[in-house]
């Protein structure tokens, strides 16, 4: 359904397929990671915060990316070239960089990602 329904609004907006799986699937299926983040914080189980994180991206680009390209080639247009995977490999280097020389995680640093997001999100849709 998720899928149907982002058809639906790229096709009535007039915006590109890849912009809506860059942004409402990629929330869409980032929300169930999301709420077992925000309860793994709550019960102060950091660690799991940070594996399912990890875990997550590691998963979807081996095991989601791998498991689909054996049912068939997958095109990349240039759009996700250019505003997707570069834009990955970036935020890949700004986490590693951060956790790796941060002894502990402050809400700064929460402000500055989605702070990052939504600046993302602002370039996606110029």
């Amino acid at each position: 359904m998720l899928i149907l329904a982002a058809n639906v609004i790229a096709l009535r907006f007039g915006i590109s397929e890849g912009t809506i799986g860059l942004t409402i699937v990629a929330v869409g299926t980032g929300l169930p990671e999301l709420t077992a983040c925000i309860i793994a914080s709550l019960k102060r189980h950091y660690d799991m915060v940070i594996g399912n994180i990890i875990g997550s991206n590691i998963f979807n680009i081996l095991g989601i990316l791998g498991g689909t390209l054996l049912f068939g080639n997958i095109p990349v247009s240039d759009e996700l070239m250019q505003s997707g995977i570069i834009i990955m490999l970036f935020a890949t280097m700004i986490f590693s960089a951060l956790f790796y020389a941060a002894a502990k995680i402050h809400r700064f640093l929460g402000f500055f990602l989605l702070s990052t997001y939504l600046g993302y999100l602002v370039f996606l849709f110029q």
